[in-house]
């Protein structure tokens, strides 16, 4: 039974283009960096009056950014 199941969503799953399938990869990395952004700094901080390099907002938007670039090149 499970193996029919299976075969089906393999089936499906190949007729989706590979370029949809490389932006909906994209997407969710875009859709994370938007989040980031989007949160409070006070959710991101260690303490109220941080300098700017200790909020954890700038460097997980950079990770997301390279990831981003990284995947779009291959």
């Amino acid at each position: 039974m499970l193996h029919g199941i299976g075969q089906h969503l393999r089936e499906l799953f190949l007729q989706v283009p590979l370029s949809v399938a490389r932006g909906l990869f994209l997407a969710v990395f875009f859709a994370l960096m938007i989040w980031i952004v989007q949160m409070s700094r006070s959710a991101t901080t260690p303490a109220a009056n941080s300098p700017w390099h200790e909020d954890l907002r700038v460097w997980a938007w950079l990770a997301l950014l390279f990831q981003l670039f990284v995947y779009a090149m291959l």
